[in-house]
């Protein structure tokens, strides 16, 4: 359980109480990153302004997305040993790629009680290749439209489920050289995606 994680998503729970509203992509629609509600608090923490919270296995720097009363996020899950994150800037970050298997799902969750409504295992195998020490093998920020979401997992492929948590396609690649090998980056996927 990543702690870090678990605040962030306990940011956003009380961010989208707030403004109930939809948040379906990285930083609100828009990509601003800003509520218009001037009532958010300007603090929070384990006990205060938390109305529950709810563990979340493995590590993902994915920004959690809104769609109504449903919540999702990705994760990978390493079936070995995760090296802690240190804080602050130094260097010395690169890491051989791992030998452990990881499991990367995508977890939808009620945004009322945080009861796990779903969860869909897309991959299972080794990574192919290496991260950074501060980043994650679940870094990219799914979108949701109200009718499906679409998580991307880098270096794997893309994946789209109907909110309900059915699959509806996938489409896989190979793996694709980044500088360093650190991976890719978090950022969201697309606005729009045409299938025909």
């Amino acid at each position: 359980m990543n702690l870090f994680r678990i605040l962030i998503f306990l940011t956003f729970l009380q961010v989208l109480a707030a403004a109930q509203s939809n948040w379906p992509q990285l930083r609100r629609p828009g990509g601003m990153g800003v509520s218009d509600d001037a009532g958010l608090p300007t603090e929070w923490g384990v006990d205060q302004h938390v109305n529950w919270q709810v563990g979340v296995p493995g590590m993902g720097w994915s920004s959690p997305v809104v769609w109504s009363n449903q919540i999702f996020l990705t994760t990978a899950i390493s079936d070995g040993e995760i090296e802690q994150i240190k804080l602050g800037l130094y260097f010395g970050g690169n890491r051989p790629k791992p030998d452990d298997v990881h499991e990367w799902r995508v977890r939808c969750f009620d945004l009322h009680s945080g009861d796990l409504q779903w969860e869909k295992t897309v991959h299972r195998g080794k990574p192919s290749h290496a991260r950074h020490l501060k980043n994650s093998y679940a870094s990219e920020t799914p979108i949701v439209d109200g009718e499906r979401i679409y998580a991307y997992i880098g270096n794997v492929g893309l994946f789209a489920f109907s909110v309900d948590g059915e699959p509806l396609w996938e489409r896989k690649w190979p793996a694709v050289k980044t500088r360093y090998g650190w991976g890719q980056p978090r950022r969201r996927i697309c606005t729009k995606i045409v299938c025909t």
